[in-house]
């Protein structure tokens, strides 16, 4: 059998290359990336403290004792020292780990200035920015 032939060229065609146009290349791209970030925020520590724990304040000559998270009735008879507000940035998908951030440095500061309650008055989890509010109290 004879083929027509021009020379320098082969009749063998090239298995069909897969083209991702450009909307489907950013679903993909997504497709990948948000399970990775999840598994990586998975990875990171956070430390809750619910309403009755204990959590540890860094050591400072002002406070030595472990700042506790009570309610409002706890401190009746406390001495209000400050209300303090941190914000933490962790966007949108990863909202209540930020609010567990922020919470954590309400109590670590609590702790620098010498209280040893802390009563929650505000926490906002919305958005990108998670924001916590604590009353600090001393109570000897």
């Amino acid at each position: 059998m004879v083929m027509d032939e021009e020379p320098g060229h082969s009749n063998l065609v090239a298995p069909p290359v897969a083209v991702i146009p450009e909307g489907n290349l950013l679903m993909l791209t997504r497709a990948i990336l948000a399970p990775c970030l999840l598994i990586l925020a998975a990875c990171g520590s956070s430390n809750s403290t619910p309403s009755g724990s204990t959590a540890t304040a860094p050591a400072t000559a002002a406070s030595a004792a472990p700042v506790r998270v009570v309610d409002a009735a706890s401190v009746a008879e406390c001495r209000f020292l400050s209300a303090i507000t941190e914000s933490r940035y962790s966007g949108i998908l990863f909202a209540g780990n930020g609010l567990r951030i922020a919470q954590d440095k309400v109590i670590a500061s609590a702790g620098g200035i010498g209280a040893t309650h802390v009563v929650w008055s505000d926490m906002n989890a919305g958005g990108a920015v998670q924001t916590a509010t604590g009353l600090a109290y001393r109570c000897d």
